[in-house]
């Protein structure tokens, strides 16, 4: 008999967990920068350095880095900027998780406040949150197929998406950018944002393409004295490439993005002015690629002349149930506060998509979260040109998933692809954002391969006491396969002798049997 085996690469979830922590830590002023009169607003990015996973429990080491923007209380409404960073350290219990597993660690600036305790010294308070998911992957050998005279076979197929990818790998793009003929040099740079937005990804033969539109915001003071504060933004097609042996075009990817790291440096130009900008962002990568194959394996085997005992074993695997990438659109009018200046232009609007809930409904996933934003403004106070103010806007959005059903596993990437705020007459803003929804959903499946098949002697005693010809009524369950294994035969054999019968044979048919062993028996 010849065997024909194919290799199986199954993964299932083993825990998904939310985890938050708390960072609290005074920081002093370094001593080259003017003390403090008020705080304007601050940003700040989660870096982790290093992971450990162990068993039922993973160990995260790595730094929240920040910058705070404020005013000096030197009396000129000097703008300035205070780097800060916090190092941690935690320990998160995952259970049943082991150091062979596929472990995804996602981080996240929940909150972040920053209070004045004096002009020396602020209080900086952060809530880091933490989505972890656990899956472990296997390979064996199933047996595909069995041939060889007188075996009878029974195959069964199965629709699996397996995972021939997960990793992460880190990119960076880097551009440079020359200040229009209309700005003054650059004197000092006060504030700035880097993001990515309108991301997307593509999997080609061997490497993986990923494209967006780099955006570029500087806060800076001019170099001429009596000009005031200026800034500038760009919107800037980038695009990479990676090298990925096992992908191949045709397979679903899921490529999710966090920046990593933020670097906006300001260089002289050939004129020796300081008019250009290198921006440089670094991004990690979350890399899942799955592959979707119809695959047939072996169900049961036997023999009519031996005794033939299949060895299984059971497994999961995952279906691919739904792929979609979905884009909401928001739009909300916000009243402003404006005792502290009159607005006279918005300068920008930074924010990220929090997600606080996300349930299984009804052809999909309902999520419930919030934008949670920063509008940075010029105002008409001499002694405070630029302020910003908050804007949290809450939303609801179904994802659809045809099919979706409770125990599925999904993962949805939600990012913002487009934000802005515009000023309107009287005393309000008008926030747009679009946020898209990168959403797969994957159902666990469980089936048994075979994966040894053992060779035994007939009890041929047995079989001389069963007769050669047998009148038979079909049972409910019945099917031609367990009949024909049960009384020593083939469908073939039970086809010929009740040229009638159809595919799936019916409870109370009654069939004609012959055993193929009996002439073997005879001789």
């Amino acid at each position: 008999m010849e065997i024909t085996e194919k290799q199986l690469k199954t993964t299932a979830v083993k825990a998904e967990k939310q985890i938050q922590i708390t960072l609290d830590e005074d920081k002093n002023v370094p001593d080259a920068k003017i003390d403090i009169d008020k705080i304007i607003l601050a940003k700040g990015n989660i870096k982790i350095q290093e992971s450990e996973i162990m068993v039922d429990r993973i160990r995260v080491d790595g730094v929240l880095e920040g910058e705070i923007l404020y005013y000096g209380n030197d009396g000129n409404s000097r703008c300035g900027v205070m780097e800060f960073s916090i190092n941690f350290e935690e320990y998160f219990h995952i259970e049943s998780v082991i150091p062979t597993d596929h472990v995804s660690i996602v981080p996240e600036l929940e909150d972040l406040n920053i209070t004045l305790i004096n002009s020396r010294k602020v209080g900086i308070r952060a809530v880091l949150n933490f989505m972890i998911s656990a899956a472990n992957g296997e390979e064996m050998d199933a047996i595909a197929d069995a041939s060889g005279d007188g075996v009878q076979t029974l195959h069964k197929n199965l629709s699996m998406t397996q995972l021939v990818v997960d990793k992460k790998d880190i990119v960076r793009m880097k551009e440079e950018v020359v200040l229009p003929a209309n700005k003054p040099n650059i004197y000092e740079p006060l504030w700035s944002y880097l993001e990515f937005q309108k991301v997307e990804s593509k999997i080609y033969d061997h490497k993986i393409g990923i494209q967006g539109e780099l955006h570029i915001f500087l806060l800076y003071l001019g170099e001429e004295e009596h000009m005031p504060l200026q800034f500038v933004e760009w919107e800037l097609p980038v695009k990479t490439e990676l090298e990925c042996y096992e992908c191949m075009e045709g397979m679903v990817g899921h490529i999710g993005y966090r920046i990593t790291s933020r670097n906006l440096e300001v260089k002289p130009d050939i004129d020796g002015e300081i008019r250009v900008l290198s921006a440089e962002i670094g991004l990690e990568l979350d890399l899942k690629v799955y592959e979707e194959e119809e695959m047939q394996i072996l169900d049961d085997v036997y023999h009519w002349k031996k005794e033939l005992i299949p060895h299984y074993e059971p497994f999961i695997f995952q279906r691919l149930i739904a792929k979609n990438a979905a884009k909401m659109k928001l739009n909300q009018r916000i009243s402003l506060n404006q005792n502290q200046g009159k607005i006279l232009q918005i300068l920008y609007m930074d924010g990220s998509c929090k997600i606080d809930e996300m349930e299984i409904v009804d052809g999909g996933v309902q999520i419930e979260g919030v934008l949670d934003g920063v509008v940075l403004y010029l105002t008409s106070d001499d002694n405070m040109p630029v302020n910003s103010m908050p804007v949290i806007v809450p939303f609801s959005y179904t994802v659809e998933a045809k099919g979706i059903q409770t125990g599925d596993h999904y993962r949805i990437h939600a990012t913002l692809d487009q934000l802005n705020a515009v000023f309107l007459d009287g005393d309000e803003i008008e926030v747009k954002a679009e946020i898209c929804f990168d959403m797969i959903v994957l159902s666990p499946e469980k089936a048994e391969a075979m994966l040894q098949i053992e060779e035994k002697e007939l009890d041929l005693k047995k079989l001389q006491q069963m007769p050669g010809v047998i009148g038979y009524i079909v049972k409910p369950g019945d099917s031609l396969w367990k009949i024909a294994k049960h009384y020593y035969t083939t469908i073939d054999s039970i086809r010929k002798l009740n040229e009638e019968i159809e595919d799936e044979v019916k409870p109370g048919s009654r069939l004609i049997i012959m055993k193929e062993i009996e002439e073997s028996l005879d001789c």
